[in-house]
């Protein structure tokens, strides 16, 4: 259960609580003035009036407290319930100024004050609103003023008065909508600031020709992977993949061709990585990155060796059954396995590596897993690496 004078967990609720409190010192000055004012025989305050004012003022308090704090404000058009506020503390302001007839001069820079407030989230349209508001307000106090005091009533110093209010509030409400726009614009420049952040953080992540994160992102979030397993007890997989024949790829089709085949590779496993609801992090929960030239690797958090290898799996038969541009057949082998906990790194990552290797050496194509799960040999499609440009004839590679 919600502690209703514990700190709001939701950071914007916790500024709209701590901005109200800022409003509550409105009402402290009104009541400070007055207090002063009735012991020094200023003025004479109706006991009954007063205390019907202060009662109604605190009720209404109480009301804006309780939706901010029960979260019914975020049901509402402006969850800071702004405007609500300050017409609210301007109408209490009202019923004082009548209260206050005596000493009406002193009291006109604390009536309009509350339009400071606005400039925390009013627009030109609440402003001009709220300016209007206090306006009128003001010359409905005036006329009052004749109902309750006949014959004492200077109209042309009442006037006076409505046009200094008028004066200030345009000025007021001015300043106040100058700082907004201000913090408005502040508010535009750091959340383009942080986009442009977010952008060169990207770029330091990721390889610049394949897109997929590069090997240091790659190594890092290894290193936090192996503090959350040792914390945890729960353990990751990783694997290294390396496509087949690489190097006769770039010697017959040249290393631009070679670029677009890395390209797209890492373009189709990422696609597939994203269609695997592996954890719901990155690709879906699996990182991927370039390992270094035609090795990528795969780190695979919370993740059996069961289900790493399916996914692997998965992406090598895409590999080997889809056509890239120039090169028409391209085929993939993998090392799977899984971190054990307390090992270090570099060990999880030699056990991939040599599975990786043993795939080689068994024909290629294949996914071979280091662990209990013992090598998952996939059988190949040909029995030779076929490699075939689009305007030329297919040239055999015998797998070695």
């Amino acid at each position: 259960m919600k502690h209703w004078f514990k700190p709001d967990e939701n950071p914007k609720q916790a500024l709209r609580l701590r901005r109200f409190l800022m409003g509550l010192s409105y009402y402290g000055i009104w009541l400070a003035i007055i207090g002063l004012m009735t012991i020094q025989g200023s003025m004479q305050v109706s006991p009954v009036f007063l205390s019907i004012a202060i009662t109604g003022a605190v009720i209404s308090n109480l009301v804006f407290f309780t939706l901010l704090r029960s979260g019914m404000n975020l049901q509402l058009q402006d969850p800071s319930m702004t405007f609500s506020q300050l017409v609210v503390g301007l109408s209490w302001a009202m019923i004082l100024l009548v209260m206050t007839y005596e000493v009406r001069d002193l009291l006109l820079l604390a009536y309009i004050s509350p339009v400071f407030f606005g400039m925390f989230r009013l627009d030109r349209k609440g402003f001009i609103q709220l300016g209007i508001f206090s306006w009128v307000g003001y010359l409905a106090v005036t006329g009052i003023d004749y109902q309750l005091h006949p014959g004492q009533v200077d109209t042309a110093y009442q006037l006076l008065r409505l046009f200094v209010v008028g004066a200030m509030l345009f000025s007021t409400g001015y300043f106040s909508l100058h700082v907004a726009q201000l913090k408005g614009r502040l508010r535009q420049q750091t959340r383009e600031l942080e986009v442009m952040v977010a952008e060169v953080t990207e770029l330091a992540e990721r390889d610049d020709l394949t897109k997929a994160y590069n090997r240091r992102f790659i190594m890092d979030s290894l290193e936090m992977e192996k503090t959350r397993a040792n914390r945890s007890g729960i353990p990751f997989s990783i694997c290294i993949l390396d496509l087949d024949n690489f190097k006769l790829i770039n010697d017959r089709f040249g290393h631009l061709a070679g670029d677009r085949v890395l390209t797209a590779f890492a373009e189709r496993a990422r696609a597939e990585l994203r269609g695997l609801d592996v954890m719901g992090r990155a690709e879906k929960g699996a990182w991927f990155g370039r390992y270094g030239g035609e090795e990528f690797i795969i780190l695979f958090p919370n993740t059996s060796l069961l289900g790493a290898r399916n996914c692997v799996e998965r992406i090598r038969h895409i590999t080997a059954n889809s056509a890239f541009e120039e090169v028409l057949r391209v085929t993939v082998s993998g090392g799977v396995t899984e971190y054990r906990i307390g090992e270090d790194v570099e060990e999880t990552l030699r056990r991939a590596d040599q599975a990786m290797y043993d795939a080689k050496n068994g024909g290629r194509n294949l996914i071979e897993c280091a662990g209990e799960l013992g090598s998952t040999h996939v059988p190949s499609d040909f029995g030779s690496q076929v490699v075939v440009g689009l305007f030329g004839k297919g040239k055999a590679v015998p797998a070695k």
